[in-house]
């Protein structure tokens, strides 16, 4: 079986997240020194999908199957061979009421866009300067296509 959800390079390619359907659900590799390195600091809440790499590399923002469905990770050693620390983030206001199957950060990490297959279906969030508790900006309610 093909228990590979979504597999994803950060911005500066120095690290490799894989997301499963299975435990453990989410794995980061360490590809800064041109080898696979596994991070002994994982992150895995269960039935992660969904995964989106803020421009800059910072911040990790991955969809799971449980509520709040969305979790932001703040990296930190990055460049540092299978030490990269993996810090959550206050969960966002109003969070989907679905697993998501869609994250996305515009440029400036100033909005995150999340997509779901039940109504609103689309909810975009501003994130604060900190990105503690962004605040849900805008839902779109569009049918499936």
């Amino acid at each position: 079986a093909n228990d590979i959800l979504r597999l994803s390079f950060s911005p500066d390619g120095n690290l490799f997240v894989v997301t499963l359907s299975v435990s453990p659900y989410i794995l980061i590799f360490n590809v800064a020194a041109g080898a696979f390195t596994q991070c002994t600091n994982q992150i895995s809440i269960g039935g992660a999908g969904a995964v989106a790499w803020s421009a800059n590399g910072e911040y990790l923002a991955v969809g799971y199957g449980v509520s709040p469905y969305v979790y932001i990770y703040k990296i930190a050693n990055a460049a540092s061979a299978g030490t990269a620390t993996f810090t959550i983030q206050p969960a966002v206001a109003s969070p989907p009421s679905a697993v998501p199957t869609g994250l996305d950060w515009t440029q400036t990490k100033q909005f995150l866009a999340v997509s779901s297959g039940t109504t609103p279906y689309i909810q975009v969030y501003e994130t604060a300067s900190v990105l503690s508790a962004g605040s849900l900006l805008w839902t779109r309610g569009i049918p499936n296509v």
